[in-house]
């Protein structure tokens, strides 16, 4: 649903900024409407790459889940932390 939401969502403002365009010459509508459609996919190729975090080229690895895992496995606690406040 929200994938729908955004491709909608941009193929309207594109139409949108089309229409606000005018009656310029194609080149200068096309530089009126590039920064829009660049931003619209640069958000969904994000939105795509962090749907995703443990695969592709951004992959997430399990170092640091590890290195957390062994610091909880290795911790002893202090005896004296269960004593009551004087």
């Amino acid at each position: 649903m929200f994938w729908l939401f955004m491709v909608l969502g941009g193929l309207i403002l594109c139409l949108y900024a089309t229409i606000l365009a005018g009656r310029e010459r194609p080149f200068g509508q096309f530089i009126y409407i590039l920064p829009v459609a660049l931003l619209l996919l640069s958000s969904m190729y994000l939105v795509a790459a962090f749907e995703r975090p443990f695969s592709g080229s951004n992959a997430i690895g399990p170092t640091a889940m590890e290195a957390s895992l062994e610091s909880i496995i290795g911790f002893i606690p202090d005896p004296r932390a269960d004593r009551p406040c004087p």
